[in-house]
């Protein structure tokens, strides 16, 4: 639901101008279709140049999260994760794996720390790999900020660049008359497009990939930081308070070494 709310509200600055165009009078003098190709081709292509292919390939997923978002209520994304301690706390592993594979999951990163969790009995080494699955993730989310910057660039670069085209098709061309207004609108629009491109969609792309980066490294840090508890055998009440004052930008570092020494002294 909220995803669909989340879409509706990107798309709402395109039904605000249909909206304004249509009450304007006549909305077909907005439509120019050489325009339109020639702007959003050529911004595109040039986004494409910039970033390798790979990388360009990578960053479509945060693109996809970004536009589609669901929203993710932080404690209630806690109170998951103490919940999963304390089915870890009975029944190990094996009743961590079932309850996320059973379950709805509020969150992907969970699965796939339970994952590592199965096949890596080693603590120190789960923290590894999360640790650069975390890093290449929000590098993606990065290079796919930097591509929607640049496209938001590109566009109205290529808006006027197709306003300077049209202005010398104009001009050269002014014996014939029948040409002037078709050199004139391709001048005019490329420009309009270019920066409702920009503007409507590449800028607020950047905005909202930029939540999205610093959403999920909250949530990566989260999760990691609770698999590993419960590996390292800390209580569901230790973890849930400690998770609880991570997010609020606190650590409960001398309560959880404190219950470790405990732990390790049994």
């Amino acid at each position: 639901m909220f995803g669909a709310v989340s879409t509706l509200v990107l798309i709402s600055p395109f039904i605000i101008l249909v909206i304004t165009l249509v009450m304007g009078g006549n909305p077909k003098l907005f439509f120019e279709l050489s325009s339109i190709i020639f702007v959003i081709v050529g911004t595109f292509t040039a986004g494409l140049a910039s970033l390798p292919l790979d990388v360009v390939k990578r960053v479509l997923t945060p693109v996809l999260r970004a536009v589609v978002d669901k929203r993710i209520d932080m404690m209630d994304f806690i109170n998951f994760l103490s919940d999963l301690s304390i089915y870890f706390r009975k029944d190990g592993l094996f009743g961590l794996e079932r309850v996320v594979n059973s379950r709805k999951v509020p969150y992907p990163g969970i699965k796939r720390a339970v994952q590592l969790a199965m096949e890596i009995s080693d603590t120190k080494k789960i923290k590894e790999v999360l640790d650069i699955e975390r890093k290449t993730y929000l590098e993606d989310i990065d290079n796919a900020i930097n591509l929607m910057e640049l496209l938001g660039t590109y566009a109205p670069a290529f808006g006027l660049l197709g306003t300077v085209i049209g202005l010398v098709y104009m001009l050269s061309n002014l014996k014939d008359p029948s040409t002037i207004g078709q050199g004139l609108a391709l001048a005019v629009l490329t420009t309009f497009y270019g920066l409702i491109i920009s503007n409507m969609i590449f800028t607020p792309l950047a905005s909202r990939l930029r939540y999205l980066k610093s959403r999920e490294e909250v949530l990566l840090n989260l999760t990691e930081k609770a698999v590993l508890f419960m590996l390292d055998g800390l209580s569901p009440r230790v973890i849930k308070d400690s998770l609880i004052e991570s997010l609020m930008g606190k650590r409960s570092v001398k309560t959880v070494q404190t219950e470790k020494a405990n732990n390790s002294n049994q």
